[in-house]
């Protein structure tokens, strides 16, 4: 591996993770994201009256079997930011990794969480990614693609700070498009927008992936082609 004028042996584990097949890193996305998904939904930690937003990330790392997990910061909390608004959130231990969630005071559930395993598998979970505007009967198609883009970046800075370079296998969805009233109207035809099946790319907010999953959302709504 070349670093500057020099070349650096790569350690076994780090080669052994370079060829992880692009079959294997679809299949471990996809069971993340079942996997996730099933256990905030047991947990019942979540506000469940609307749409949600579901990304599952697997970094190319997780391959590495010595790789340190993620260090949440000790005397200095690391934070994130909810993808609602600007407000941050402390890492707590959960089970296999640490979250960090935005709760309500609705009956103390969340409206995000954001979850990375100690081996790396990355996952979040969001309530109420749309909204219509009362008063303009407006889905909020664009507000939607901004904020989704943003939060991809927040976990790429995530990702940048702890030396997780990827390739990153992504998968993402929207569900219970249809679940609240508000919302049904606009999405008439499906209660899932999904890419289907995940991408690799080599960032996780890499352009071609929010306009992939927004063009999908948009051509599923009242506003699409």
């Amino acid at each position: 591996m070349r670093t500057g004028a020099q070349n650096t042996p790569i350690p076994p584990q780090q080669l052994h993770a370079l060829f992880t097949s692009i079959e294997k890193l679809e299949a471990d996305t996809i069971q993340l994201m079942e996997r996730e998904n099933a256990a905030v939904e047991s947990r019942d930690i979540m506000q469940s009256n609307d749409a949600t937003l579901h990304i599952a990330i697997v970094p190319q790392e997780h391959y590495e079997r010595d790789r340190a997990p993620f260090d949440p910061g000790r005397d200095v909390l690391k934070v994130m930011r909810h993808y609602h608004g600007e407000s941050r959130g402390v890492f707590k231990g959960c089970d296999n990794g640490v979250e960090a969630r935005d709760s309500t005071f609705q009956e103390g559930r969340a409206i995000s969480r954001f979850f990375i395993g100690d081996d790396w598998l990355v996952h979040s979970y969001v309530s109420h990614p749309f909204v219509v505007r009362d008063g303009e009967g407006r889905l909020t198609i664009s507000e939607f693609t901004d904020e989704f883009a943003r939060h991809l970046r927040d976990i790429q800075l995530i990702m940048d700070d702890s030396g997780i370079h990827g390739p990153f296998g992504v998968l993402v969805a929207v569900k219970n498009l249809r679940r609240n009233p508000k919302l049904e109207w606009a999405f008439s035809n499906t209660n899932v927008a999904s890419l289907v099946r995940p991408l690799r790319v080599e960032r996780v907010s890499d352009q071609g992936l929010v306009d992939r999953f927004c063009d999908k959302v948009r051509s599923v709504s009242v506003y699409g082609c």
